[in-house]
């Protein structure tokens, strides 16, 4: 309530309130009133002028009086305390509501009981809400008064009865195209049209360092594109499974994932794939959906939800004149939309009830679409949108493998001809793959796909040297776009010259803090260049427009940019979290990143971030006051430790006591629950591995991979005596073990981590040991004696070398058709192999299944007719004494894939030539 309205209030109670219950009343419900009051107005779209502050200090006024009359007639034995307590949350129940805009139809907005049942409907779901069991019926009926009084001074408005009668013609032009829907070619084109602006728009990889230096670069994602590990829920299961696998037959899924670990880049490729209608085999259940992308931080939750409506206005606004009546919800209803969600963690907390709402509405309504949703860890559990039948996935980080293959395809989108005096491409590309092996902290950092860029980038552009170390990741970086990008490349622009480089820097600093502070991750232009505008009258005065500082910044800086017309952001979250933490620690704010640092995941990165950019001083007394909270909070003790041991694995020095108070209390969530704790832990360094207990059968995931995070020979010490509990262990648990180790070898050299780990494994008899990486094929040589081996080929490509064919005796293929070049390079390396025994796995999907053989009859030869039509041929195995092969039939049940072994067949040759 603003300060005239208030003075109008004043005004008109005068001497007639005479009972001091009215006047609190009126000064309880006045904000409540009015603010519903404005938004109507705006609902309705009645003219400014219409606002009269004295007409709605009367309306305040009357409704307190109404009120007392209630008291009096219907609730005389209420005292006091019990009456204002109803009347202070029906206050609160209608400030609360949310905006009253066209999500509210017209007949409820004006009708006054079904107005109070959605307000109450409402507070019903509001996890704050006032306690009115001892008054729930006076509650009611004052919320009815306010809306009835609420309606009713709006209906006065003079602009009121036209605008009604302009709604109504509208709603008749609306059933008017739903009467005569286009045709069903119309409908076909249209979405042709959609699909290919859709595919234009996210068939676009940002490589950093590449695309921000040449903004019309275009970089395809189809040959670019890195599939990433998953797990479900914790990544201790799935291990190793490519997220496109895991994908399949979920209807419903959240993906989680740290900042930069590639959630966007993963919805974009969904969306390609679906609108080129190119899935791969393994996401076939989706071939015909109609992809949505829906970046959370474009829609305005505060004021309303979106719409099916809306779902064009980031990839297809051009098009949204032509949206045909009802397409996106027919799509919707009949399981045709892929509906994808990203950045949960970009919605301010007190809007995620309202998304949380709104997806369950989603669901409720549409149970047959296909939904996506990202969002960081820290933001939501992975019980998030169970009740909604999610299944929560989290990305893990990339291996060393992934890493290899990801600076390929990073190389292979810059230009390849070197500037004069310079080393060639293919010279840069290959001292950076051989550095990535042996040098633990980078490969540590490159773990991550955005840092994994920034690595890339800063090895070009400083001449093969890298920073080993996050902190010194982002300086570097954020000095290449803010200062040296114009500078090397001699552009000179007005504003660069008046402002400087150190007056860019702080000013985009600044923002990012006040973005911060105010729960933004994206803002309106004009709300920008009035925080650019204070910045400039603080620093330079009114020397340069503010405008023209926000275009310099966003054409030439690289760190700014516009997402969408009329809308800033930085080009990515971590820029803007690492910026804020430098200003904080300028401010002298080390109290408010102490009692900030568990709020939520973009204040616990901005934490982390000022630990690594702190003085020495200074970032002791953010460890202290982390641990001082953690002593006193029983409830958030393990978070705030964990927290504490994350950000000092960004501090390059700390005092050696406080370090050794940190690793003492850590030693209370040893041995690790989770993955998560795991890596956090890690940054310890060795002082860790000393912490825990001896290894024991059966050993954990989070256990080895925390050793092999930490590496070194203290780490290699450890997981030889994990390895060594497979001599007594049953042999499940043997089994199990030897994947785990596999899983972690990528920190190690493959000969060393085979000769001092691998070798002193028990392989258990008869028993499978799964591959899922290149470095495992390379392991599998160092078990004694050689296990059977199982490679799929319808998940990523696995490339073993001949050898590892050569030196096995039994194979298990599991086998989807035509699942490509995995396939290929099956058949080339298996040539000439040494199996005695063959098991190949078929997964048929179910309406292909009457195309098999389904009987031994026809021997060999028809069999292998079958797999070479399938993608897969059989070498020339001399010594083959036995193949099997095994048909599984994938169908959809529940949202899930499950196998059902329909058909088992074995085929064993007297004669094996």
């Amino acid at each position: 309530m603003g300060q005239g309205e208030r003075v109008a209030l004043d005004r008109s109670l005068g001497d007639a309130v005479v009972d001091p219950i009215v006047l609190m009343a009126s000064r309880v419900l006045a904000p409540a009133l009015t603010g519903g009051g404005r938004q109507l107005h705006r609902r309705f779209r009645l003219a400014r002028g219409s606002w009269d502050e004295r007409a709605w200090a009367k309306a305040v006024h009357k409704l307190a009086e109404d009120c007392a009359a209630l008291r009096r007639s219907e609730f005389a034995a209420l005292d006091d305390a019990r009456w204002m307590r109803a009347t202070e949350a029906a206050a609160e129940a209608l400030t609360a509501s949310g905006p009253l805009d066209t999500r509210v139809t017209l007949g409820r907005a004006m009708d006054p009981d079904r107005l109070t049942e959605h307000i109450l409907r409402l507070d019903e779901r509001r996890p704050d809400r006032a306690d009115v069991r001892d008054v729930p019926e006076a509650y009611r009926r004052i919320v009815g008064l306010a809306c009835a009084e609420l309606i009713a001074c709006v209906r006065r408005s003079p602009d009121f009865p036209a605008l009604v009668a302009v709604e109504q013609l509208a709603r008749l032009e609306r059933i008017e195209q739903y009467v005569t829907p286009p045709s069903d070619a119309a409908l076909r084109t249209f979405e042709q049209d959609y699909c290919a602006s859709v595919a234009r728009a996210l068939d676009r990889l940002e490589l950093f360092g590449v695309t921000l230096k040449d903004p019309d670069f275009r970089y395809p994602m189809s040959t670019a594109y890195v599939s990433l590990a998953v797990g479900e829920g914790d990544p201790s299961t799935l291990r190793g499974t490519r997220v496109e696998d895991v994908l399949a037959g979920r209807r419903r899924v959240l993906v989680r994932g740290e900042a930069g670990s590639g959630k966007t880049t993963l919805l974009h490729r969904l969306a390609v794939w679906a609108a080129r209608d190119g899935f791969p085999a393994a996401l076939s259940d989706r071939e015909g959906t109609v992809p949505f992308f829906l970046p959370l931080r474009h829609f305005p939750f505060a004021e309303r939800v979106p719409t099916p409506e809306d779902f064009l206005d980031h990839t297809g606004t051009l098009l949204r004149g032509e949206l045909p009546p009802g397409w996106v919800r027919e799509l919707l209803r009949t399981g045709r939309a892929l509906v994808l969600i990203d950045g949960v963690d970009e919605i301010p907390l007190v809007d995620r009830p309202r998304l949380t709402d709104w997806i369950g509405e989603l669901c409720a309504h549409y149970p047959r679409a296909w939904l996506v949703a990202t969002s960081r860890p820290a933001a939501v559990p992975d019980t998030w949108l169970a009740d909604q039948d999610f299944v929560s996935l989290r990305l893990q980080p990339m291996e060393l493998a992934d890493q290899r293959e990801f600076v390929v395809h990073w190389y292979g989108a810059v230009p390849a001809e070197p500037a004069p005096g310079q080393p060639s491409h293919d010279a840069y590309r290959a001292d950076l793959l051989d550095k990535l092996p042996t040098r633990r902290h980078l490969r540590r950092l490159a773990a991550n796909p955005l840092l994994c860029a920034l690595i890339c980038t800063l090895h070009r552009e400083r001449r093969m040297e890298v920073p080993d170390d996050r902190v010194k990741l982002y300086e570097a970086a954020l000095e290449m776009l803010l200062i040296r990008r114009d500078r090397d490349r001699r552009v000179v622009t007005a504003e660069a010259t008046l402002l400087g480089d150190r007056a860019q820097e702080a000013i985009v600093r600044q923002f990012a803090c006040w973005m911060v502070r105010n729960g933004h991750t994206e803002v309106p232009r004009e709300i920008a260049v009035a925080q650019i505008g204070r910045y400039l009258a603080r620093t330079l005065g009114a020397d340069l427009e503010p405008e023209r500082v926000l275009r310099h910044l966003l054409v030439r800086s690289g760190v700014l940019r516009e997402p969408s017309p009329g809308h800033v952001d930085f080009v990515h979250r971590t820029f803007q979290e690492f910026l804020a933490a430098r200003q904080l620690l300028e401010d002298g704010d080390t109290g408010l990143l102490v009692k900030n640092a568990d709020e939520d995941d973009r204040w616990r990165e901005v934490f982390t971030m000022a630990v690594g950019l702190a003085r020495e001083g200074e970032r002791d007394q953010l460890i202290r006051g982390l641990l001082g909270r953690a002593r006193r909070s029983r409830k958030r003790r393990g978070a705030l430790l964990l927290l504490a041991v994350d950000a000092i694995g960004n501090a390059p020095t700390l005092d050696p006591g406080l370090r050794a108070e940190v690793v003492r209390r850590s030693a209370t969530l040893l041995p690790p629950a989770t993955y998560e704790q795991a890596r956090q832990l890690a940054t310890l360094g060795e002082v860790v591995l000393d912490l825990l207990p001896p290894p024991m059968s059966p050993i954990d995931g989070p256990t080895v991979r925390l050793a092999a995070w930490v590496g070194g020979e203290i780490a290699l010490e450890y997981l030889s005596r994990v390895a060594a509990l497979t001599q007594r262990a049953d042999d499940e648990e043997a089994q199990s073990t030897i994947t785990l180790l596999i899983e972690a070898a990528n920190s190690f050299p493959v000969r060393v981590f085979g000769e001092r780990v691998i070798a002193h494994c028990r392989v258990p008899d008869g028993k499978l040991v799964a591959i899922s990486s290149s470095t495992g094929a390379e392991l599998f040589g160092y078990l004694r004696p050689v296990p059977t081996a199982r490679i799929g080929t319808s998940s990523r490509l696995v490339r073993p070398s001949p050898a590892f064919f050569h030196s096995l005796r039994k194979l298990r293929v599991v086998h989807a058709p035509h699942s490509g070049e995995a396939i290929h390079a099956l058949n080339l390396f298996m040539d000439g192999a040494s199996l005695e025994e063959l098991t190949i796995e078929l997964l048929i999907p179910r309406d292909k299944s009457t195309t098999t053989p389904l009987s031994g009859e026809g021997g060999l030869h028809e069999w292998t007719a079958y797999l070479t039509s399938t993608g897969l041929f059989l070498p020339n195995l001399t010594a083959l004494k036995r193949m099997t092969v095994t048909i599984q039939v994938t169908f959809t049940q529940r949202g899930a894939t499950a196998m059902a072994p329909d058909v088992l067949i074995g085929w064993a040759p007297e004669d094996p030539s």
